[in-house]
Formats: C-alpha cells, sequence, structure tokens
C-alpha cells in the first residue's frame, strides 16, 4: 500500500506499520492468524472512513480489469471483432443473429451476498472459507467525514466495496451464475450459438469482469428465452440491467420489421452499435485521410505506443504533416 494513502479510523496510516514493523509484526500477525483459524476478527477492522477530496477540474471513470489467468483481456477484443465483423456481413441465409451488449446498473452495488455465498458453495469452496468472505464483506461500515467530523456509520446490507482488491475476484464469480444459465440453455438447445465458419468455435457468450456481449439467432423464441435467463439472474444476483443503455446488433441479413419486434421485447426502442467493447472500438474499418476518423481512433489510449512507421505499415497508409498535427 501506499505510505500514506488510506489512513484507518484512529489515523494510522500505513506508513506507521512499515516503518516499525519489528515493534507490531507480533501484533498484527496473531490477529491475522486468529481470523484465518477461527473465523472471527474485529468488526472494527472493517470500518472506513469516505472523504469526497475534488484532485481533478474533469474527473474520469479508470477501467477496472481483473487479472484472470490464461484469459487475457485481448482474447475477448479479438473474438469480439471476429463476431461483429461476422454480422456486419452476413447478408444471405433465411436465419439472422444479433448480439446483445448488456448495461449493468451499479454492477458492484447490488450484489447479494446470499448469491455470491451460494455460487462459491456450489463451486466447490471450503465452507470455513466461504464463511470468512462473506463475514469480510457483510461487515464492511462507512462513515462520511464531514468537516472532519465522522457521521454515520452507514451500514451496507449488499454490494461489493469498490478498490478491494478481492471485490473484482468476487465479482467474477457472481457472473459465473449468468455464464451457466446461458451454457445450459445452449446445451439445451434453447439458444443457438454463433459460429462463424467451418470449424470455428460456437461462442454465445462474451463475459469479462462486466462487460457482457451475448449471442443468439435473432427470432422470437430465443429472444424471449434470453430475457427470461436475465430475469431469473436479476432476481437472484441483485444485478439490475439498464434497458435504456443496452445495445442490439443484428446481422445484415435481418429484416426492418423483425428488428423492430426484437427491439421491443428487449426493451431498447432503436438499434444502437456500441462504440466501444473493453476499451475498444468493436469495429475496425476503412476510413479517408481528411475525414477526422482516422485521427480519433489514432488518439485511443491502446494505440498511442506506436511510433509513425508501425503505425503506417498498420493500416496501410501514410501520415502526412496535417494528419500528425489534428493527433
Amino acid at each position: 500500500m501506499h505510505p500514506l494513502k488510506a489512513p484507518g479510523p484512529d489515523g494510522m496510516a500505513p506508513l506507521i506499520y512499515q516503518k516499525f514493523w519489528p515493534e507490531v509484526d507480533g501484533l498484527v500477525i496473531a490477529v491475522v492468524l486468529t481470523a484465518l483459524n477461527t473465523g472471527e476478527f474485529p468488526t472494527t477492522l472493517n470500518h472506513t472512513y469516505i472523504t469526497l477530496i475534488p484532485k481533478k477540474k474533469f474527473p474520469t471513470k479508470s477501467l477496472r480489469v481483473a487479472n484472470v489467468p490464461s484469459h487475457l483481456i485481448t482474447d475477448n477484443v479479438l473474438i469480439a471483432y471476429e463476431l461483429i465483423h461476422f454480422l456486419k456481413h452476413k447478408t444471405v441465409g433465411k436465419k439472422g443473429f444479433m448480439s446483445l451488449k448488456l448495461d449493468m446498473s451499479k454492477a458492484y452495488d447490488r450484489i447479494e451476498y446470499d448469491f455470491l455465498e451460494a455460487v462459491m458453495m456450489n463451486m466447490g469452496f471450503e465452507r470455513q472459507l466461504v464463511n470468512m468472505i462473506i463475514k469480510c464483506i457483510s461487515t464492511v461500515t462507512y462513515s462520511m467525514l464531514i468537516n472532519g467530523v465522522p457521521k454515520g456509520p452507514i451500514i451496507p446490507t449488499k454490494g461489493l466495496r469498490q478498490g478491494d482488491p478481492l471485490s473484482l475476484y468476487l465479482f467474477l464469480l457472481c457472473t459465473e451464475g449468468l455464464i451457466s444459465l446461458l451454457n445450459k440453455a445452449g446445451n439445451e438447445n434453447r439458444i443457438s450459438d454463433i459460429k462463424v465458419c467451418r470449424g470455428a468455435p460456437r461462442v454465445n457468450n462474451l463475459l469479462f469482469a462486466n462487460d457482457s456481449v451475448i449471442f443468439c439467432q435473432a427470432n422470437v423464441e430465443e429472444t424471449r428465452c434470453v430475457k427470461g435467463l436475465l430475469d431469473v439472474y436479476e432476481k437472484a444476483s441483485g444485478q439490475k440491467i439498464n434497458r435504456e443503455k443496452t445495445s442490439m446488433v443484428f446481422s445484415t441479413n435481418m429484416t426492418d420489421d423483425v428488428r423492430e419486434e426484437l427491439l421491443g421485447m428487449g426493451g431498447t426502442t432503436c438499434e444502437q452499435q456500441y462504440e466501444k467493447y473493453l476499451g475498444l472500438p468493436p469495429v475496425v474499418g476503412r476510413c479517408r485521410i481528411g475525414d477526422g476518423k482516422i485521427a480519433k481512433v489514432l488518439k485511443e489510449p491502446w494505440i498511442l505506443g506506436f511510433n509513425d512507421a508501425s503505425m503506417a505499415i498498420a493500416v496501410g497508409f501514410e501520415l502526412n504533416e496535417d494528419d500528425t498535427m489534428d493527433i
């Protein structure tokens, strides 16, 4: 931890423990071992002060990504590219497909503790470990510092504390509930997987942390099935899908009448092409120099590390002085 960040209610910052570890190591180790062996620990350790400090004139939202072994974020991005490309270029055939990009409202704040406990038990976690984790997240309390004076406490009844390294992984466990529902529906042929070409794997969902995209055949039966699965997941987990920000993208061979009917079932008034998936644009196509689009693409954070020569080779054009000035 940073030496001067996140002081506790007693005012002691991590610097105290780092500088005087030889004096306090025995007490800290004893408390930790007692918690691990008995499952009991002082609830005051979970009390947090909240202070609103305007550090930036125009705050920006940071991207949270969990580090999942053998599962890279680029894997999902590349698969999303291929699937969206398949939808945009499927112009023939009676069967159409669609993608549904979900927007979870206050995803971390709505997690139900009972649901998380049930998921961990079904996945085979040890009972003592599950009890310890549930106690850690359910005994959290907050106090608001107003003019330096703590007001509260605030006792939450659900939700995961953002900023806690463990919260990312616990949220991933919760999404396993939705993944299991979708996979079960796919195995029972209630949802059709997308297969972009012969020999390619079948895909019906791309879930990475709180970015969720569902793929299925674009018809009334499968849309109703997906909607039912999402309703079950919402009721069990406490999650709430923001229907207004949920995006639906159809394959090109779908008629306007079918699109409007499915959009109405999904609770969305119009078809939307989502601009980004996992922080990157899901559609990469051709664009002309000077129309402003290429400058917008090259300003993306993930691409700023390239030099002019490698970028010219990658995208197949030569930058002139005006384009460089735009960037």
